[in-house]
């Protein structure tokens, strides 16, 4: 019997007696979540990111100049003929002058399509202003109008004696809107950067060394906080939490869209369906709002949307991809297209157009993200996975500006020598520039950022809860 070993054989023998074989470990770590594109990120492609010179940003937004009658409590309906009296939802009144937009013969129509006019303009109980309206035929009867109705005013008409109108006018809305500082920090002591690993990159490509592993970790956390408080944050009036002089924090982009006059959906998860998307545009199509809209959706509310699309087109326009010849619909695979085997067909629906409006979807994993929000509720996805924001994302010409605009940007401060949203410094014994005599290297990152968001009519959201 041969009892000799190979070279390679005795040489595994005596690193393994002497302990200085390489394990069998490999060397690329693997990551548990992936790197999501965050919101600021899909912003900075749209050009929606802009510096600004202060700790806040203003701007000023104005309403239609002619504003409809609002009746503020239940009114009967009138004789024919007749006059009727409305009172007035007093926020209408001009403060400080008690003037109406609505004037002395101003034609009102109504919900059935009666014309009338109104005759007179009581305000001496600024709380309770005063309204009367006579039909415009001797035969017309003025509707009963339930409290909170809107009567449109759609001209006037005047008499040749009659004094001259006043002025209307609409004051501009002054909105403020403040930034938020949001920081990052990551450190290696000296050992753990000296010590080689046994990984050096990542399942996707990247470098994974220890320190580089913990900037690109720390990057994105960064990244993910900014677009977590573009979402979600809320302004902070708890005095207890910032003390005087001290700074505070922005507005998310969900607090304001659905508490501003945006149109709000409630939703119950899986009823989606085409319709929703009518009713969405019934309230933007009073605005006159923007044609171009990405769409963001929860994980939930973009499997939702993705069901009924599909549903859609099966009850639809699948029946034209129908190999049998006796349906009603004119097949695209009968005749020579016709296959034996039968044909796949596959659809991927990225994006909605209704009418003249189109919608582009974009589903966004950090809405369901378990590990920053509760989307779980005895193991139901609720909450954030099924969340939708309709932003308008094409540009227009505004007053003031020599360039188009967007109605959402991330607005940032920059600092020190920094020029974009992020500032980057190091500090340390280890740092390029020595700061201290600790054996470390700490990575700090610095954001002094805040949405800027106009017209929320032209804005719609999705609403689960």
């Amino acid at each position: 019997m041969n009892t000799a070993i190979s070279v390679s054989q005795e040489t595994h023998l005596l690193n393994s007696l002497f302990g200085i074989e390489k394990p069998q470990i490999s060397n690329v770590l693997y990551k548990k979540s992936g790197y999501d594109l965050t919101l600021i990120q899909l912003l900075a492609s749209l050009g929606m990111i802009e510096e600004t010179a202060g700790v806040e940003v203003s701007h000023f937004e104005e309403d239609y100049l002619a504003s409809p009658v609002v009746n503020k409590t239940t009114t009967s309906a009138g004789a024919a003929g007749g006059s009727v009296n409305f009172t007035l939802d007093p926020t209408a009144l001009y403060s400080g002058t008690n003037d109406f937009y609505v004037q002395v013969n101003d034609r009102l129509r109504f919900a059935d399509g009666t014309i009338g006019e109104v005759s007179a303009v009581d305000v001496t109980t600024p709380s309770a202003p005063v309204i009367t309206v006579k039909p415009a035929s001797a035969t017309g009867v003025i509707p009963a109008v339930a409290a909170g109705s809107q009567i449109g005013i759609i001209t006037n008409r005047q008499n040749e004696v009659n004094a001259e109108r006043k002025s209307a006018y609409r004051a501009p809305t002054k909105y403020t809107y403040p930034l938020q500082i949001i920081s990052t920090t990551t450190a290696i002591s000296g050992t753990a950067e000296a010590v080689e690993k046994w990984y050096n990159r990542y399942d996707g490509g990247e470098d994974a060394k220890a320190f580089m592993k913990n900037i690109i970790n720390a990057t994105y956390e960064h990244y993910k906080q900014i677009s977590y408080a573009m979402w979600f944050e809320q302004p902070t009036t708890n005095t207890s939490l910032v003390p005087t002089n001290e700074r505070g924090s922005m507005q998310g982009i969900i607090d304001w869209v659905n508490t501003s006059g945006a149109t709000v959906v409630p939703y119950t998860p899986g009823t989606f369906t085409t319709s929703t998307f009518r009713n969405i545009e019934a309230n933007l199509d009073k605005y006159f709002a923007n044609r171009q809209y990405l769409f963001a959706q929860g994980l939930g509310l973009a499997r939702d949307i993705n069901d009924a699309m599909n549903n859609t087109l099966a009850s639809n326009s699948m029946a034209y991809f129908r190999p049998d010849a006796g349906t009603t619909f004119k097949s695209l695979l009968s005749g020579s297209m016709a296959q034996d085997g039968g044909s796949g067909v596959e659809f991927n629906i990225n994006t909605y157009k209704s009418n003249t409006r189109t919608f582009h979807f974009a589903a966004m994993p950090q809405f369901s993200d378990p590990s920053a929000l509760n989307v779980l509720n005895g193991g139901i996805p609720v909450g954030t996975d099924y969340i939708g924001v309709g932003i308008p994302i094409d540009k227009e010409k505004v007053s003031g500006s020599s360039k188009p605009t967007t109605l959402l940007k991330l607005r940032f401060l920059p600092r020190n020598n920094s020029k974009g949203y992020v500032r980057l410094s190091q500090t340390g014994a280890n740092a390029p520039n020595q700061t201290n005599n600790e054996d470390n290297r700490k990575y700090h990152l610095l954001s002094d950022v805040g949405n800027e968001l106009f017209i929320p009519e032209r804005w719609f959201s999705i609403k689960p809860y």
